[in-house]
């Protein structure tokens, strides 16, 4: 008769060793890590890529309130141009509607851009610098107004707007 015998080896007990065991963890430790630090990249990626495009969208509606407003800036035709009135983040500019009287009101301060009309006061944050100069033709007269901006986000950006047109009047008295 034969006897069974058997064979008390640890290899065929099917299990992992401690070794095996703790090599696999490591590499599932470092293939986690990877993946955390992509998911951290996506997230700030896409945190950035919105601010740009609301900091583009803000710009794009600073420059229709501008040039609507700029364009409202008519002077007589006796006078040459309006001038830009004020400095250091707060400037006028008169004969909004043509009366001498009323004015446009730009200004920048604490990093907030405000267009005032006297109906409608647009305010625009998130800017580093902002100044307004005359636009100049090639004979170095004025036709309007140039807002340079700077931001975190839109970096520099220059803004033209062209003054309405001159009024003229009739003078034959009709």
């Amino acid at each position: 008769m034969r006897r069974a015998t058997r064979c008390s080896s640890r290899g065929s007990d099917g299990g992992f060793t401690l070794l095996e065991t703790l090599v696999a963890m490591v590499v599932l430790s470092a293939l986690g890590i990877g993946v955390w630090a992509a998911v951290t990249v996506s997230t700030q990626s896409i945190t950035r890529s919105r601010a740009s495009g609301r900091a583009a969208v803000q710009v794009l509606q600073i420059d229709d309130r501008l040039r609507a407003c700029v364009s409202r800036v008519r002077a007589p035709w006796w006078f040459p141009a309006p001038a830009i009135e004020g400095s250091d983040g707060s400037w006028q500019l008169p004969y909004l509607d043509g009366d001498p009287g009323k004015s446009l009101a730009i200004s920048w301060k604490e990093a907030v851009l405000s267009i005032d009309d006297g109906a409608t006061l647009s305010r625009y944050p998130g800017f580093t610098s902002a100044r307004l100069t005359p636009a100049l033709d090639a004979d170095g007269k004025p036709y309007g107004v140039e807002l340079a901006l700077e931001g975190r986000y839109v970096g520099r950006v220059s803004i033209v707007a062209r003054f309405g047109s001159v009024e003229l009047r009739d003078r034959s008295g009709s």
